[in-house]
């Protein structure tokens, strides 16, 4: 049943000047009552948003805190700002993506629990980085190192590769929860890109096993527990790609497919693609040998400049409203309210 507004011309009302100018009045009432209304309501999202001020506050004080440390042992010059500021991008952004996430959606915790969890436990990953280096005396103390591999301390490499295992499990959470949050089907397109990106992460993967190539299995300090730790970077560094390549595919694939808001999911795809090819940039120079420093010096550069600001084009699209948790109203069902 269609319901007319109270001024279609099929209504049946007086015309008369009094008539119109209490219609007016109530019009005017009516939108004042509607700014209130919104005005309360967003007073009421006001304390909701409050974990996401947490999370602002947590990502100065990360940025604060890699400053100092940079600023006691650097030697401040073009290249090592852009080397800080490039390296200081990721741990903070991934505090800022829970900040963001739920200052534009503060009802994820009850509409998007899946990727919420997932930005908390990838957010995890930058504080338990951060006390890496204070725990170092203690890793020592626990399981010195053998005197011809000062360099190797068991505990603390067990460490570092379980705090890199924590990040994948919680961005594989974001990789679903964006997921879950699509509505439409992949297009063509999309399918096609997912395959080209597919095809980076294998290049990628073959050049993190080429690396193995350059081992000298003849070497007597290589004991069983440097095996073990050089098949454990091998493996982590396997899965850090496939996880990633996950993120990037679904975001690349509902920015291709018109997932709203189209701005964000394209730009955070932008980002997810940039950082997929550092892994490329990196299997690159281990399949060629590369003696010009230069050379060397470009590389490292290119690759923090795709993980920098692939991070940065990541945070951009959840801050624009990335993934948007409104219910798409099909035409062959009802609307409900």
């Amino acid at each position: 049943m269609t319901r007319e507004r109270p001024d279609s011309p099929h209504v049946d009302e007086p015309t008369s000047h009094s008539t119109r100018a209490s219609r007016k009045e109530a019009r005017a009432a009516a939108i004042a009552a509607g700014s209130q209304a919104e005005s309360g309501a967003r007073r009421r999202r006001l304390p909701l948003r409050f974990p996401a001020v947490v999370f602002f506050v947590l990502g100065a004080i990360s940025l604060w805190a890699a400053f100092i440390e940079a600023a006691s042992n650097t030697v401040w010059a073009p290249n090592t700002v852009y080397t800080f500021v490039m390296q200081a991008i990721g741990p903070v952004v991934a505090v800022l993506i829970p900040g963001a996430l739920l200052w534009r959606h503060p009802d994820a915790w009850r509409r998007a629990r899946t990727l919420l969890f997932g930005t908390f436990v990838f957010a995890s990953v930058t504080f338990f980085r951060a006390i890496e280096g204070g725990m170092q005396a203690f890793f020592k103390q626990a399981t010195p190192p053998p005197a011809d591999l000062t360099w190797f301390i068991p505990s603390a490499m067990i460490y570092t590769s379980l705090v890199a295992l924590i990040g994948l499990f919680g961005l594989l959470y974001i990789g679903l929860g964006l997921t879950r949050a699509r509505n439409y089907a992949f297009t063509g397109q999309a399918r096609n890109a997912g395959i080209v990106i597919l095809v980076v992460a294998l290049l990628s993967v073959l050049g993190r096993l080429w690396t193995l190539t350059g081992v000298n299995f003849n070497d007597p300090t290589l004991t069983l527990g440097v095996w073990i730790y050089i098949g454990s970077i091998i493996v982590i560094g396997i899965l850090t790609i496939l996880v990633w390549t996950y993120v990037t595919r679904v975001l690349t694939r509902c920015a291709i497919s018109g997932e709203e808001p189209v701005p964000g999911w394209t730009i955070a795809a932008i980002g997810a693609c940039l950082f997929l090819s550092s892994y490329l940039i990196l299997a690159w120079s281990s399949f060629v040998t590369i003696t010009d420093q230069t050379l060397v010096d470009v590389v490292t550069y290119l690759r923090q400049f795709a993980t920098g600001v692939g991070g940065l084009l990541l945070l951009a699209g959840f801050a624009l409203g990335l993934p948007s948790l409104e219910r798409v109203v099909w035409d062959d069902e009802e609307p409900t309210s």
